[in-house]
């Protein structure tokens, strides 16, 4: 989805998109996996400067991305690593490489 004022950012994350499909191209001929992870809103300390710069506190903030979020809720760090521990671990990740993986709580549908 295109968004006003996102287009260096968004031109970015698609040529690192294209790159890892390459990457994961070159690097199965050694039996070696490579995805990208797009995190949605993430929980971190970064919120709050946000917040205070707007006037409002963390949690008033990040409750307005919360409320258009498809599943209502803001990732944090442990669901990011959980994804990485599934693609890195036995059975699962085994053949998933050169892909884009959204842990976003269906953020990426609106």
């Amino acid at each position: 989805k295109l968004s006003q004022g996102y287009d260096l950012e968004g031109s970015g994350k698609c040529v690192m998109e294209y790159a890892n499909r390459l990457y994961a191209l070159e690097a199965a001929n050694y039996n070696i996996n490579s995805n990208v992870i797009i995190p949605g809103v993430t929980m971190s300390d970064a919120w709050e400067k946000i917040a205070v710069r707007n006037g409002t506190t963390r949690d008033e903030y990040l409750s307005r991305f919360q409320s258009r979020i498809p599943m209502k809720e803001v990732i944090d760090s442990t669901d990011i690593g959980d994804t990485v521990k599934f693609l890195a671990g036995p059975g699962g990740g085994r053949f998933m490489t050169g892909l884009s993986l959204r842990v976003d709580a269906g953020l990426h549908l609106i």
